[in-house]
């Protein structure tokens, strides 16, 4: 009797200890947090020949995944336009040569697997 009683009290104190761990685990213990990524232009308005720069940062980058890719997009067909290596910090820089007038809509994406995670759209206005 007494080595049932002792076996009824430890599985009494193991199972409250369990459920104050998870009533107090941090939300981050219990899941990973994802990547978002954001993005600029510097300048947003220039002309046909002058560079401007886009910036920005991948936030919960994961290892060995480095390379985000500048997309031109609202057009029928999005294309690559550049590809940037994000730094230790998380951060990456693009500069590119304006070409052809007209307001043009980018997005960086940065790729984790078979996941695909997208910047904010920033449109830059191209003028002659």
């Amino acid at each position: 009797m007494q080595v049932s009683k002792r076996l009824v009290g430890a599985a009494t104190v193991l199972a409250a200890v369990a459920i104050v761990m998870a009533v107090l685990a941090p939300a981050s213990l219990a899941t990973k947090a994802k990547p978002s990524v954001s993005l600029r232009a510097t300048p947003i308005t220039l002309k046909v020949g002058q560079t401007v720069t886009f910036t920005g940062a991948v936030k919960h980058a994961v290892a060995g995944q480095r390379t985000v890719k500048l997309w031109v997009i609202g057009t029928k067909k999005a294309t690559v336009k550049a590809r940037a290596t994000i730094s230790s910090t998380g951060v990456f820089k693009i500069t590119a040569k304006a070409a052809k007038a007209g307001p043009v809509t980018l997005r960086v994406t940065y790729r984790v697997g078979a996941t695909t995670f997208k910047s904010n759209k920033v449109t830059v206005t191209i003028t002659s």
